[in-house]
């Protein structure tokens, strides 16, 4: 649900800038509308992070996102398995 999406994302973001010292500026995703209620915008402008969609009506830019949230998962995969993260930790 809309409720654990955001929750999850907001863990992503912490786990992510802990890990590599670095601060989440950009999301890129489709025009599904997951990530783009009131909630999520606010979010965003208060943390300082621009939101990049994929163009309409475009299904061939939704692969792009697709894959980018795809490889982010990988990253986060492969950074918890080096540094030892136990399993049940794991936010996504």
């Amino acid at each position: 649900n809309k409720f654990e999406v955001f929750n999850t994302l907001k863990k992503w973001k912490v786990m992510v800038e802990n890990v590599t010292n670095l601060r989440v500026k950009f999301l890129k995703f489709d025009n599904g509308g997951e990530y783009s209620s009131r909630e999520f915008i606010e979010y965003y402008a208060e943390n300082g992070i621009k939101m990049l969609k994929t163009v309409p009506k475009s299904p061939q830019h939704n692969g792009v996102a697709k894959r980018m949230n795809q490889t982010t998962n990988e990253r986060g995969k492969t950074i918890r398995l080096h540094v030892g993260i136990p399993k049940i930790l794991w936010v996504i």
